[in-house]
């Protein structure tokens, strides 16, 4: 009797760790069904570009930057050499042109920033995996070449996600995972764990400034109110920190966005726009190569009720247009979607046009 105990209890567990995985990952939404609702976007350009699973834009200058790796064929064992394209989106038709081609290093970018520091050049942070190992690179762009100017690497660079710059020599990053084992990464995707972490760098000084996170992925910093944004997938939330005078990070809120976003873009007038997976099973097949697509979504989160910000679902394909959606960059009535996985990129027309103050 007491083993028949015993094994409905593990039984129960076992229904209840399963059920739990499936509802907070998204698994039952009706991709197709709520995709249908949404006005159509026309029309559509693509870009043949693997993996640009981030996209930097300047609003004043009007260019874009896209970090670009072809996760796909290194999933299958073939290295490749990843690159950074410059976008001049003053053209009516914008076409990429890669600017990396000088940077000799190993280059597998992921996660990157930008930051206009003169009339004539930004700073470009770019989250780099090369070979397994993890960095941070540094460059200068001068409006015609990009200089690379410094490497960070330290321990603490566990699992680099995603990096934004705040001057020479200070930026934040998000470590994705707390665990490095393969057995605590998988009780972080699974059961939620929340031990991922940011950090901020000064002066090669490294620091954690906010920890139990459940997967810490985008960053975007608004510069105006000093205020960090932190995305977290795992549990489907936008995360804010106040940024103190020393670099410290003071958690104000979480909002609940309904979907998993990644990379992060604030607009001129403060909002939030997200490349988004709304269900992150599928997205891990997909990944992981095990499924052909995976659901794309692009959210934004507007802060004119500062009580209650406004979240909206503005892009919604269920993978055939693109998958696997991990950046977003409104540009006037046009938006941008990048993607971890996919061949190409995508531009849409917004179907009400909106403009970027």
């Amino acid at each position: 009797m007491r083993r028949i105990v015993i094994l409905l209890v593990f039984l129960s567990l076992a229904i209840i760790f399963v059920g739990y995985t499936f509802l907070s990952t998204g698994y039952f939404r009706n991709i197709q069904q709520e995709a249908a609702k949404q006005p159509s976007f026309e029309p559509i350009t693509t870009y043949e570009i693997p993996g640009v699973e981030d996209m930097a834009v300047s609003y004043v200058d009007s260019f874009m930057i896209l970090s670009s790796d072809d996760r796909a064929l290194k999933r299958t064992g073939i290295v490749t050499q990843g690159a950074l394209y410059l976008m001049n989106l003053k053209n009516k038709e914008p076409q990429p042109v890669i600017i990396s081609g000088a940077f000799e290093g190993p280059f597998s970018p992921h996660g990157i920033d930008l930051l206009k520091t003169s009339d004539t050049t930004h700073l470009i942070w770019v989250v780099n995996h090369p070979e397994g190992n993890h960095t941070i690179e540094l460059f200068e762009w001068n409006g015609s070449s990009l200089n690379h100017l410094k490497t960070y690497q330290d321990q603490t660079l566990q699992s680099p996600n995603d990096v934004v710059g705040i001057g020479i020599n200070e930026f934040y990053f998000t470590n994705d995972h707390g665990f490095t084992s393969r057995l605590g990464v998988l009780a972080e995707n699974y059961l939620g764990l929340a031990v991922s972490n940011v950090y901020h760098v000064k002066n090669e000084v490294y620091n954690m400034a906010a920890d139990n996170i459940g997967y810490a992925n985008g960053l975007a910093i608004n510069r105006k109110e000093s205020v960090l944004f932190v995305a977290s997938p795992r549990t489907f939330s936008l995360l804010t920190y106040l940024v103190k005078p020393s670099g410290t990070l003071e958690k104000s809120e979480e909002i609940k966005v309904g979907t998993g976003i990644d990379n992060l873009t604030i607009t001129q007038d403060g909002q939030v726009w997200s490349g988004a997976h709304p269900n992150l099973l599928k997205f891990t097949s997909y990944a992981a190569g095990n499924s052909k697509i995976s659901p794309s979504e692009v959210v934004s989160i507007s802060f004119d009720n500062k009580e209650s910000p406004a979240v909206s679902s503005v892009f919604l394909d269920d993978g055939s247009l693109i998958s696997g959606a991990s950046a977003a960059i409104l540009f006037g009535s046009q938006l941008y979607i990048g993607n971890v996985m996919d061949t190409h990129f995508i531009r849409v027309q917004m179907a009400s046009p909106e403009s970027v103050k």
